[in-house]
């Protein structure tokens, strides 16, 4: 009996693995860079630069309201230009 107990047993079937959940890699953080430019006589023409540019309403989000928005690898700024610029230095 024992031989046909094992030609009629179910088989055992062996239980396969399961690989380890697979992390999310990290992304690094941003590096932010700055520049600053010193111009002169700015204030003089900040009426005529503030007409060039819009505020961004983006720039108001919290932190959450930029992730919840899908915006957290965008450079927000307080202004946005209107359009093309050209800056003509040396009083030109």
């Amino acid at each position: 009996m024992g031989i046909l107990k094992n030609l009629f047993s179910k088989k055992q079937e062996e239980p396969t693995p399961t690989p380890p959940p697979q992390e999310e890699p990290k992304r690094p953080k941003g590096i932010i860079k700055t520049q600053r430019h010193k111009l002169d006589n700015v204030e003089a023409h900040m009426k005529d630069i503030m007409e060039l540019v819009e505020e961004n309403e983006d720039y108001k989000l919290s932190k959450k309201e930029i992730i919840e928005s899908g915006l957290e690898d965008e450079k927000i700024y307080e202004y946005e230009l209107c359009g093309k610029i050209e800056l003509l230095f040396g009083g030109g």
